[in-house]
């Protein structure tokens, strides 16, 4: 044995295989940081382990064979003792190894106790640690530029490839309250930097998304599909006249063509063309739409989700771009992100799922699980709210936190403090006062479904109105209080009266009817057509004596009707500026008049028709407005808008409340009881001041969902 270990070490084989290790130590710290850098697959580390692996004994037997000498690698067996580097060059090889040894014990104190502080706005982030294993960093967004998104489906978030630059779309509180087109706007912030930066004449942005290179977001607008170079210049319109632009999604492939949705899929070149159309909607499987667009990466297919009529099942496609085929890859499913990890992530009600794919077959290849991590969604009280989320390239995750969306119920006295009824905080939505002023009505969330419910305002009791089967978007109540009318979806708009529905209007495919009043005597209830973005206000006549038409029907979309207690006027809101106004018109036809001076929306009657009531922008907040209305010989005549109270407040204990306006869906969020209390929803502001990134998020993904190896 001590021969065997002198003729080892004469060959220098614990020489060769120390520098072996320490060298390979340092290959594979190498790869493993610039993986993600260059983008390289992310099995690139493991690869270069196992051929480091593979290449020690062979080079220990070459070490053995062979020696180095100073004429050049010669077999062991023709050197002479004394000619080795043994003797020649010990000294050198001793400096080489002590040099590697103290490089590798340097980038271990650097690791462990170098650098400090880097100057990031990134929480808990720990630069060393970016390299392996999955990294939950915290950023937090300016206090004047916090995340936004509008509506259902919306997004506001994208992310470089390389999961460097983040893009989001922000409510600018550094502009004007009442700017023509809003505040919203696209904002950009490095991973490495504290500061953040907007992107120019980007109003009204929605669903960004980057660029192969990383260097442009395309994103929509209300009616365009636009792109913008983060370096610079102003965004290039790359499609007009998207009717339902504010919910479309889009995805850049590699070949620099983009696709998007618009209800069904389309594709045009990123450099400006002539669309091509991808798919079409079935109307025998009563189809709405087509979207949230995805690449399967290495194949020509994209995943997208197809959304039906209601009860508005969902399920995700598969589209081969080369043949057009498409078949079914989930059922009950939405929102879909194919990863590159060999996964798809997608939605189911509002949980976000996990589950193996298979890029040869097209198919999901394993169970699917629940993602843990609690992600925000764009409306917690839709019937599908849609996933704040992102994936980057390189295998970041992006995700706005879950915040608390419950709200309270109660009442309000300009000049007095909010008194919430004795009711539990929940997902209440759309007060609506009875006739009598002794009950109102209320819709809450449930699961998928809206139920309409009513509250007696002495008991303090609730009971369930609406049945089982439905799920309630808007109510009305009928003048005399004895019943409500009810919109629907999938039937229409109802009265319920009594425990019993009766049809009024019928449900019709690619439309919506809602947001309705009655006139003060019954025997009409305006209501709003929409069609994508066109909204309409229609009428109907109980006794059927005409059919449904419009009576105000413009270009620009008009919503939220509210009849005076005489009837004799009708108040809405149009967006024609850029901006929703309120406007009055003689009812059902005659003069109109302006009624606000700075935008304003969710306008209701006062119980004596003395005035009208809206929220709208004074002094650069929004509030609460009252507009004395008078009837004169010469026709209407109107006051100035007078704030009656904040919109958004901050309560003695610091809390940051906001009221609930409404939308175009259900018009005013709020009512007014018959001693001049308005009704409202209160709710603890979200402070959307948070995104949180998942660096190496595939580590976990496929820690959660293991992808089966294939057998020969």
């Amino acid at each position: 044995m001590s021969k065997l270990f002198e003729e080892l070490k004469r060959r220098k084989i614990f020489k060769v295989a120390a520098v072996y290790a320490v060298v390979s130590w340092l290959v594979i710290q190498v790869a493993t940081a610039i993986t993600p850098a260059l983008q390289l697959p992310l099995w690139t580390p493991s690869l270069v382990v196992v051929l480091l692996l593979l290449g020690f004994i062979p080079t220990l037997i070459a070490a053995w064979a062979y020696e180095l000498t100073p004429d050049g690698l010669r077999p062991d067996a023709q050197v002479a003792p004394v000619t080795g580097l043994q003797a020649t060059s010990a000294q050198p090889i001793n400096y080489v190894i002590l040099l590697v040894v103290l490089l590798v014990a340097g980038v271990q104190l650097a690791e462990r106790f170098g650098g400090g502080e880097t100057p990031s706005a990134i929480t808990g982030a720990n630069p060393t640690a970016l390299v392996s294993g999955t990294q939950r960093l915290s950023i937090v967004l300016p206090a004047r530029q916090p995340y936004r998104v509008d509506g259902w489906p919306g997004n506001s978030l994208a992310l470089s490839p390389d999961g460097r630059t983040l893009v989001y779309a922000a409510e600018n509180r550094e502009l004007p309250a009442d700017r023509s087109g809003g505040r919203k706007q696209l904002f950009q912030r490095s991973l490495d930097s504290r500061t953040t930066s907007a992107l120019p004449e980007t109003f009204e942005a929605g669903q960004p998304f980057f660029s192969p290179d990383g260097k442009a977001v395309a994103f929509f607008t209300r009616g365009e599909l636009k792109k913008i170079a983060l370096s610079g210049g102003v965004p290039v319109t790359l499609v007009e006249g998207l009717p339902s632009g504010a919910w479309d999604f889009g995805v850049w492939t590699g070949e620099d063509d983009i696709v998007y949705s618009d209800r069904g899929l389309f594709r045009i070149p990123a450099g400006g063309g002539t669309p091509e159309q991808l798919t079409t909607l079935n109307e025998d499987n009563q189809e709405l739409a087509h979207w949230f667009p995805s690449l399967v990466p290495g194949k020509r297919a994209v995943l997208f989700t197809v959304s039906s009529e209601p009860p508005f099942e969902r399920r995700i496609e598969v589209l081969l771009l080369d043949s057009g085929e498409r078949r079914v890859v989930l059922d009950n499913a939405s929102g879909t992100h194919v990863l590159s990890s060999g996964h798809v992530l997608f939605q189911r009600d509002t949980t976000v799922m996990l589950a193996p794919f298979d890029f040869d077959t097209l198919t999901v290849s394993g169970p699917a699980v629940p993602v843990p991590d609690a992600i925000g969604m764009d409306n917690a009280y839709s019937s599908y709210p849609h996933a704040q989320l992102v994936v980057a390239g390189n295998g970041s995750l992006a995700y706005l936190p879950e915040v608390t969306s419950t709200n309270e119920l109660g009442t309000l006295t300009p000049g007095g403090s909010f008194e919430p009824f004795d009711l539990a905080d929940d997902y209440y939505s759309q007060p609506r006062v009875a006739p009598d002023g002794r009950s109102l009505s209320f819709l809450l969330q449930r699961d998928r479904d809206r139920v309409l419910y009513s509250y007696d305002l002495g008991r303090g009791t609730t009971a369930r109105l609406s049945p089982d089967s439905a799920s309630v978007q808007a109510a009305a109540w009928r003048p005399d209080g004895s019943g409500l009318a009810m919109a629907v979806p999938g039937e229409g708009i109802s009265l319920l009266e009594n425990g019993r529905q009766t049809l009024l209007v019928p449900w019709e495919s690619g439309n919506t009817k809602r947001n309705m009043r009655w006139t003060p005597d019954g025997r009409q209830l305006v209501y709003t057509w929409q069609q994508g973005t066109s909204h309409d206000l229609w009428v109907h006549d109980i006794d059927g004596s005409q059919p449904d038409r419009p009576i105000v029907a413009t270009p620009a979309p008009e919503h939220g009707p509210a009849l005076s207690p005489d009837g004799r006027w009708l108040a809405f809101e149009i967006r024609e500026s850029g901006r929703n106004d309120v406007y009055i018109q003689a009812y059902p036809e005659g003069p109109r008049y302006t009624v606000s001076r700075e935008g304003g929306t969710n306008v209701l009657w006062s119980a004596d028709g003395s005035a009208l009531f809206f929220v709208g922008v004074h002094d650069d907040e929004r509030k609460m407005l009252r507009v004395a209305v008078t009837v004169g010989p010469g026709g209407l005549q109107l006051g100035s808008p007078e704030p009656l109270f904040d919109m958004r407040y901050t309560s003695p204990d610091g809390t940051v409340y906001s009221y609930a306006a409404g939308d175009n869906g259900i018009g005013a969020g709020y009512d007014i009881l018959p001693d001049g209390r308005f009704v409202l929803l209160r709710s603890p502001e979200p402070d959307n001041r948070e995104v949180v990134i998942v660096q190496n998020w595939f580590d976990e993904v496929r820690r959660l969902a293991p992808v089966a190896v294939a057998t020969q």
